[in-house]
């Protein structure tokens, strides 16, 4: 038996498509909340829960709601039997009716929804107000019908500038109050239940003894003795009414007793809880299909735009995601194309990650199923078995519109989600399961993604870092050396890890420059991407920053002055094998740089050392990573090495000033400077040149001329108000 209300909609209202254009046409909510209550032999199995955060309320579902939204607290299962049902369903036209201020329809059920709102007293059930809801009289008729109707729902034209003042306690009675209905619903202000039934008889025999008609009042009411009556601005015109006894129509009369002042109060708050509820059933849907086990409060932050949700939305972990998704793809890259540059590499990892592909996986997938961008307006949202006026949006429909980017950016943020409930190993599983990345060598990839490293920083560790001296960020070394050995023992003692490969180790540190048959390029772009990871999943946990504050957090600590510094600390140059040349470089380096200044804003600095300084501390993780088969345990190796510089950055995170473009401009405006940035492209990357009354200031390198831009502007500006 499919105990649910009449649903004989078009069909297709149920579809959700998408044209070329990204515009969708999407429901509400999914097929859970299509499901009947089920039948059993003495009534109705429903699933009840309470709302956490509105009280003198439960809903009842036909389903287990799990994993549970926070705004849901279960209770458990109950049997119903089929009049307390079917009573429920009544209830539920008569309240939706009161709160959207509609007069009753027969028309038919316009919702798929299926769920039971329903009113409580003291944790249970409250039935009393749902008798008198239903227990109201439609058929009682009045020989003066007609002038009652003008008098009962009469409204004054400027009704809003008129506030009413209405006191009931425990003490009052049905003697002491006059009833008069205005066709604007007007809920209980406090009757104790125990009256509720002498106010109705009293106004049954009123009206069936009415023999006048009685003076109209101005303002229709529930009257109370005695009610004042003032304007909001002007409280001079004050006026009294006296009792009366006033013949009504009971039509909307319970409409104002049956529910306490709390609960109507609460009421208005169930719809914007609705609205979340069904919008989680998608989410459910997801849950189910993906197999996910971990915070059910990840996926909804991962499918959730920033125009829906300015505070909880996929931006901050959708940088995450990103950053997984470069490493493990870089990972079966090494393995697919065995013997390929660097350059060859990176070339298609980016059209890996690229928002175009990502775009079409998430379409090919029908991921934007579970996106929310543009929010239900509450106004026009009408819950399940509400049968009052027909509106234009009686089964939700979203007409969404989502850019390439934001398309590209749930993907990332699920791939985020995935890693933070399953580790390396739940990502590359979604992954692997909405075919992000090719099946060739993906078995040997995956062995490399055990366990759950999840970053090793947290509140803890801010709250006790202190930055006493710059040594206490990159240890400096007791003295600058620049040697050429083949002994790694010393290094395998400082990083704590034993090679059982020689071979790697060895590759790690040879330069291309010496035209050998291997050289540590593969290897350091296998290290660039573990990097990034290490930098992204500990800073993830310090705060909630913005995607845009981590990206320049990113480029501050991943960058050719830190990571080259974190190769001198570590004494890798004593192991770089290459032509003369390189080392001569380096010693000019060495005779130029000062420790603390280079370091003192993360590069920001005109510092340029050679770059295969930090090419040799990429390539040495490379080479830890492919020796493990362990992305886990070399990230662990290599993540207190850069410890300090994340929880130095994570507690002055105003040095990444979002502002700092417009700062430069208004600093050299005040300076009656003209300030221009120039930016070109080069090897894929974009070059942003600072230039201060046509004189060259500083550049940087980014991804995006954004980026280039930003940190450009951080240099020049901490050169130009140092000096």
């Amino acid at each position: 038996m499919d105990i649910i209300a009449n649903r004989d909609e078009d069909p297709k209202k149920k579809s959700k498509f998408v044209d070329k254009n990204n515009y969708f046409e999407i429901k509400n909510y999914s097929s859970i909340l299509e499901q009947p209550f089920t039948l059993v032999s003495n009534g109705v199995k429903v699933f009840t829960y309470n709302f956490s955060e509105i009280p003198g309320f439960c809903i009842f579902l036909p389903i287990s709601y799990n994993p549970l939204p926070p705004i849901l607290k279960e209770v458990g299962v109950r049997i119903m039997n089929l009049k307390e049902f079917e009573s429920l369903k009544a209830f539920q036209s008569i309240m939706w009716c009161d709160l959207f201020q509609t007069s009753y329809s027969d028309s038919d059920n316009q919702s798929y929804a299926n769920y039971l709102i329903a009113p409580t007293c003291k944790k249970n059930i409250s039935w009393l107000s749902v008798k008198a809801a239903l227990g109201m009289k439609k058929d009682i008729k009045s020989s003066q019908k007609q002038s009652l109707d003008k008098l009962v729902y009469h409204i004054p034209p400027k009704r809003q500038k008129y506030y009413y003042v209405m006191k009931v306690n425990k003490n009052t009675k049905a003697s002491d109050i006059a009833c008069k209905i205005s066709k604007k619903s007007l809920y209980s202000q406090e009757v104790p239940d125990t009256i509720q039934q002498e106010i109705i008889e009293k106004a049954e025999k009123m009206l069936k003894n009415a023999s006048f008609v009685y003076p109209p009042f101005e303002y229709p009411l529930v009257l109370l003795r005695s009610v004042h009556v003032a304007r909001k601005k002007e409280l001079k015109h004050k006026k009294t009414y006296k009792p009366i006894n006033l013949k009504i129509a009971p039509e909307n009369l319970l409409e104002t007793f049956y529910l306490t002042r709390k609960q109507t109060r609460n009421a208005n708050k169930i719809v914007k809880a609705l609205i979340s509820i069904e919008r989680y059933t998608y989410l459910i849907d997801f849950v189910a299909l993906y197999n996910y086990h971990g915070d059910f409060n990840l996926i909804r932050d991962a499918t959730t735009a920033p125009a829906y949700d300015n505070d909880k939305n996929y931006d901050p972990i959708e940088n995450l995601g990103d950053s997984i998704l470069k490493v493990i793809s870089s990972l079966q890259l090494y393995f697919r194309h065995d013997g390929k540059n660097e350059g060859f590499l990176t070339d298609m990892r980016t059209s890996f990650v690229k928002n175009k592909v990502l775009c079409e996986i998430n379409l090919n997938n029908e991921l934007y199923f579970y996106m929310r961008c543009a929010k239900v307006r509450q106004k026009s949202f009408r819950p399940a078995y509400y049968t009052g006026l027909k509106r234009p949006s009686e089964v939700i429909v979203l007409n969404e519109k989502f850019s390439d980017g934001m398309l590209a950016d749930e993907v990332e943020s699920l791939i985020g989600a995935f890693y933070l409930s399953a580790g390396f190993a739940g990502a590359a599983g979604f992954i692997s399961r909405i075919k992000v990345l090719p099946e060739e060598e993906w078995d040997k990839t995956i062995r490399f993604l055990d366990g759950m490293y999840r970053g090793m920083l947290g509140d803890k560790d801010m709250k006790d870092f202190k930055l006493n001296n710059f040594d206490d960020l990159i240890p400096r070394p007791e003295k600058f050396t620049l040697t050429s050995t083949s002994d790694y023992s010393l290094l395998e003692t400082i990083i704590n890890y034993k090679f059982k490969n020689q071979n790697l180790i060895e590759e790690a540190f040879t330069h291309g420059s010496l035209g050998l048959g291997y050289n540590y390029e593969r290897l350091e772009f296998l290290g660039d991407a573990v990097v990034d990871t290490i930098v992204i999943t500990n800073i993830f946990p310090l705060g909630k920053f913005t995607a845009e504050r981590l990206t320049v957090f990113r480029h501050m600590l991943v960058n050719n002055v830190v990571l080259s510094r974190l190769s001198i600390s570590l004494g890798l140059q004593n192991y770089l094998k290459a032509v003369k040349e390189i080392h001569e470089e380096i010693r000019r380096y060495f005779a130029d740089f000062q420790w603390e200044e280079d370091l003192l804003d993360f590069g920001v600095y005109n510092s340029h050392p050679p770059k295969c300084l930090n090419d040799i501390f990429e390539s040495l993780i490379g080479a830890v990573l492919i020796d493990s088969e362990s992305l886990d345990l070399t990230c662990k190796i290599f993540t207190p090495f850069m410890k300090n510089l994340i929880l130095h950055l994570a507690q002055n995170e105003e040095r990444c000033d979002m502002n700092i473009r417009s700062k430069l401009s208004t600093f050299c405006q005040k300076k009656h400077t003209k300030c221009e940035t120039k930016t070109r492209l080069d090897k894929g990357l974009v070059i942003a040149e600072v230039y201060v009354a046509d004189d060259f200031i500083c550049d940087a390198t980014g991804n995006t001329s954004w980026l280039a831009k930003q940190i450009a502007s951080q240099k020049a500006y901490l050169l130009l108000t140092s000096k």
